[in-house]
């Protein structure tokens, strides 16, 4: 009798784990006969972790935070304390502050010399070519000082606050581009209207000449 309640208990067991997705497969032993391959729980963890953070790796997550704009939930009611208080208590606002004070804007070199290459493109001249030469002497010509930036090795980091003064002496520079176009576009359809209108006067004394000789005796 303990003999055949062995036997039932290591059945019992086997089957449990078989149906608790514990069997991972069979294959055939050393005498013909096919054995029972188990896979434990922490291999079937590492494996469905494994194929997450592969998953994960192939997606651009981006991460929102909602938040109550006032305490009754009515629409159109903005209360700025209480959002604040929420910032404050989820940590956006340290995050925001732990950004800011390091080097949050990264640039790649290509990128960089492509949109800020008009603020200063004599600057390029003495480089020997790299592109990391060239990034750095065009932001040290736009009057940045050394720790404002990091040069990385495809990549140029910036301060948050850096990238704000860039993009500012670029729109201001383009700004009297604009300008500047304009007037030279202006003159010259000045010039042009001038031009007609010296034209239409000349003829228009020709044409008074020619009248007065008709009806004038000499």
């Amino acid at each position: 009798d303990a003999h055949e309640m062995g036997h039932e208990s290591r059945d019992t067991h086997a089957s449990s784990r078989a149906r608790g997705g514990m069997l991972g497969g069979t294959r055939a032993g050393p005498s013909g006969r096919s054995t029972i391959i188990f896979t434990s729980i922490t291999t079937q963890f590492r494996n469905q972790l494994g194929a997450l953070v592969a998953a994960i790796r192939h997606t651009s997550p981006h991460f929102v935070r909602c938040i109550n704009p006032n305490a009754h939930r009515s629409p159109i009611v903005f209360d700025t304390m209480a959002c604040l208080e929420q910032l404050r208590c989820g940590g956006v606002m340290d995050a925001v502050h732990v950004t800011r004070s390091g080097f949050g804007s990264r640039y790649v070199y290509a990128d960089f010399i492509a949109r800020f290459h008009c603020c200063a493109p004599l600057a390029a001249d003495g480089c020997d070519g790299s592109q990391v030469q060239i990034a750095a002497a065009l932001i040290r010509a736009m009057g940045m000082r050394e720790d404002m930036f990091r040069l990385g090795s495809s990549k140029m980091f910036l301060r948050h606050h850096v990238i704000e003064l860039l993009e500012v002496r670029r729109s201001e520079l383009l700004r009297q581009f604009v300008v500047r176009l304009q007037c030279a576009w202006r003159r010259c359809c000045s010039h042009r209207q001038m031009k007609v209108m010296v034209a239409q006067l000349y003829a228009r004394r020709a044409a008074l000449g020619s009248i007065l000789k008709r009806l004038l005796p000499t």
